[in-house]
């Protein structure tokens, strides 16, 4: 009898294994989707401060009257312009839940990564 209830444990151990697999590829798809995201959001703040001094540029390097009042008229509302544009939100959002997801004691996202490197590497806590 005690073999048959081995047995059994061990093929309900074998069975759990493809499922811990899965949730694992899974929470790091997750780390990845997160990460991808404030990556592309970071690369698009950038690129609009980049078109707002080029749009500056191309003020100041233009000839006529006003353009000194038209420069700063342009550079005043830059900052409106881009933070209208720039998600500064999703980008806050996206690594706030990951952080949460880390600080749960059983939450599956912090198998999924080995965070005693993380804790000695950066200092996370």
């Amino acid at each position: 009898m005690g073999a048959i209830v081995i047995l059994k444990e061990l093929v309900e151990w074998v069975l759990i294994i493809p499922k811990l697999v899965k949730l694992n590829a899974d929470q790091r798809q997750e780390i990845r989707d997160a990460v991808g995201g404030v990556a592309d959001e970071l690369i698009r703040g950038v690129d609009l401060v980049t078109q707002r001094i080029e749009g500056a540029k191309r003020i100041a390097q233009s000839k006529g009257r006003g353009k000194s009042e038209e420069l700063k008229n342009y550079l005043g509302e830059s900052t409106s312009k881009s933070a209208d544009s720039f998600s500064e939100f999703k980008i806050c959002r996206g690594l706030r839940e990951k952080r949460d997801h880390f600080k749960q004691i059983l939450h599956p996202a912090r198998a999924s990564v080995r965070t005693e490197n993380m804790l000695e590497k950066w200092r996370i806590y």
